[in-house]
């Protein structure tokens, strides 16, 4: 019996390192699978982490190139608010070099105005004055002339009278003018 109990422990013996290899094996096995899936799990880890990063990084270069972006939105925002302050500042300046310009023609045409009325006032009154010399000198001339049909007067006094409203009419401004007026005066006087 002894040696069945001796086959009987060899045989248990036997099945329990058996079971044993079977145990360690199993614990090799679920320590592989394991170990597969802590690799796993650190490899989704470092695939995760490497996307977030990646994610990051490529949300940080859109902020930037959005602010780049807005950043030049806002400063062609400026530029064309200058431009329009500038446009309208130009416009302010024309505007009133053109009201300047109509003020100056205005001014001038006033003076140029006020310069026609005064000398028309003066050739008035320089028409007034010759008109009253010429009528002075038919007055005279008529006299003479009537003295002379009488017998008074002489023609060197007739030559000396016309010779002075030459001279006179020579110092108008409008010498023809004044020579017509005196040829027709002397003649419309001797009718």
């Amino acid at each position: 019996m002894e040696k069945i109990q001796q086959a009987k422990a060899k045989k248990n013996q036997i099945a329990l390192e058996k079971k044993r290899k079977e145990i360690e094996m199993l614990a090799r096995k679920r320590e592989q699978q394991l170990k597969t899936i802590s690799d796993a799990k650190e490899n989704k880890k470092e695939t995760y982490l490497k996307r977030m990063k990646e994610h990051e990084e490529a949300m940080a270069e859109f902020l930037k190139e959005r602010d780049l972006e807005l950043k030049i939105e806002k400063e062609g925002r400026e530029i064309m608010n200058q431009l329009k302050l500038d446009n309208v500042e130009r416009l302010k300046r024309s505007q009133e070099y053109k009201r300047q310009e109509t003020q100056k023609k205005i001014l001038e045409s006033k003076a140029r105005a006020e310069e026609l009325i005064r000398k028309k006032s003066e050739l008035a009154e320089q028409r007034k004055r010759v008109t009253r010399d010429a009528k002075i000198k038919k007055d005279k001339i008529v006299a003479l002339l009537q003295n002379s049909k009488m017998g008074g007067g002489s023609s060197q006094n007739i030559l000396k009278l016309i010779s002075s409203m030459e001279d006179h009419v020579r110092k108008s401004t409008n010498e023809e003018n004044g020579r017509l007026f005196l040829f027709c005066s002397f003649f419309s006087c001797t009718t």
